[in-house]
């Protein structure tokens, strides 16, 4: 497929995706960003048009957001993603990956065959949770599934989750943007490709948002344990 063909695909399906259920689209459109554009370039790119589209979603469903249920996630989010970015340099990025990929498979199995998951209660959940989503941030701008893990374990209502959801996706762009900029990655050509890319990122939010009302809470919930399934999947492999 021709690179901006790709680009153009991958930015609509990632961010129809993430419009729909509330996360998803730095899993889905990293790798293959990362793969066609080379990650130095991809991370900046995306970590741009992703802010935008957070904000909007934030926006749309701000009458749900929670602060005091994101807080602690937040705090240990920003205090991760330095961490993440320099640990990148020393650890294994495959086995991070895989061992997160059991992780996120193994919850989203026993979501789907369990009548109720466990409810991850006590103060130390969200800091950890939210310190290694900074992690997997900071290394490979992949830190959705600590949040997904622990937002499904709250049992927060499909607007509530979205909107609480974007409100930390928010804060880890903003963190990744600012390292971004200190280390000059927004050349001419990330920006070339922000405007380009866009659009498109817009479409697929857009269309996103006209079919969500179709979406019935049980079936979001079964759809966000089934995407973790894939996504703990395809990190492993």
């Amino acid at each position: 497929m021709h690179p901006e063909l790709l680009i153009i695909a991958t930015l609509f399906f990632a961010i129809f995706v993430q419009s729909l259920i509330g996360f998803g689209s730095g899993l889905i459109a990293m790798p293959i960003l990362a793969a066609a554009l080379t990650l130095k370039v991809a991370s900046p790119f995306f970590s741009l048009v992703a802010l935008g589209m957070e904000l909007t979603m934030l926006a749309r469903y701000r009458a749900e957001f929670r602060l005091d249920s994101v807080w602690r996630l937040m705090l240990t989010i920003v205090i991760g993603i330095p961490l993440g970015i320099y640990g990148a340099r020393l650890i294994d990025e495959r086995v991070m990956l895989f061992l997160l990929g059991v992780i996120v498979s193994g919850y989203g199995v026993y979501g789907l065959v369990s009548p109720r998951l466990p409810n991850l209660e006590g103060r130390g959940w969200p800091f950890g949770m939210g310190l290694l989503s900074g992690l997997l941030t900071g290394a490979y701008n992949t830190g959705g599934p600590p949040l997904v893990i622990y937002a499904t374990s709250q049992r927060w209502q499909p607007q509530e989750f979205k909107a609480n959801m974007q409100s930390m996706f928010i804060v880890s762009s903003f963190t990744l943007i600012i390292g971004n900029l200190v280390g000059g990655h927004y050349t001419p050509l990330v920006l070339r490709y922000v405007a380009f890319g866009l659009p498109f990122a817009l479409l697929g939010m857009f269309v996103g948002f006209k079919l969500e009302r179709y979406v019935h809470p049980a079936v979001f919930r079964k759809g966000v344990l089934v995407l973790l399934v894939v996504l703990g999947l395809t990190l492993i492999f």
